[in-house]
């Protein structure tokens, strides 16, 4: 019923997941090039945790209603590990060549505690040092806490080379303790951080 008859799809298929879309990878090559010019470095965020498509197709590759994020969150051997996977591909082979990428992340503010999270960031990591010859770092992040016991300091995971936290006032950051983290260990050598001890 749109009296303008605006195309919302930029291709005529709803298979938008199968899609990369090459008018939005070329902004991203004058980004990039751009970065390269003026020594920036980048963390390429490669994901998104709500990504509606893929929360809605199961393990078998049937789409559900109910969107899950254990969906995304794809077992190894799903339909959407296998699109992520193509999609890992592609983001190597058409930006892995470049120094200005300092490092690809996963998802942005993943679930703290969700072991299916882990894997799948795990699981790009082992695949981009497999395949991206410049051997970019990967990393994930996460909305509130740093899972170090069940992730971090967990060897299963060992393939990602950092990860973060973002945290917030609501968080318990207030700009002047940190002690909401004190359930891991912080380093606090001085050679090894930059601006100064936290305060915990």
């Amino acid at each position: 019923d749109d009296a303008a008859r605006t195309n919302l799809l930029a291709d005529g298929a709803a298979d938008a997941h199968l899609l990369y879309d090459q008018a939005a990878a070329h902004r991203w090559d004058g980004i990039i090039s751009s970065a390269e010019k003026n020594g920036v470095y980048l963390k390429l965020v490669v994901d998104e945790k709500n990504e509606w498509i893929r929360n809605h197709i199961n393990a078998a590759g049937a789409f559900v209603e109910e969107a899950d994020n254990n969906n995304f969150y794809a077992a190894p051997g799903t339909k959407v590990r296998w699109l992520q996977q193509a999609w890992w591909r592609y983001i190597i082979a058409r930006w892995g060549y470049s120094t200005a990428i300092h490092s690809f992340e996963y998802i942005n503010e993943g679930d703290p505690y969700n072991g299916n999270h882990y894997e799948a960031a795990n699981s790009m990591a082992r695949y981009i040092h497999r395949w991206d010859p410049s051997r970019h770092l990967v990393t994930t992040s996460f909305w509130h806490s740093f899972p170090n016991k069940e992730f971090w300091s967990n060897p299963r995971y060992a393939d990602i080379d950092y990860a973060d936290l973002h945290a917030y006032v609501t968080t318990g950051w207030d700009g002047k303790n940190a002690a909401f983290l004190s359930a891991f260990a912080l380093d606090t050598t001085p050679a090894n951080t930059r601006a100064g001890l936290p305060s915990v």
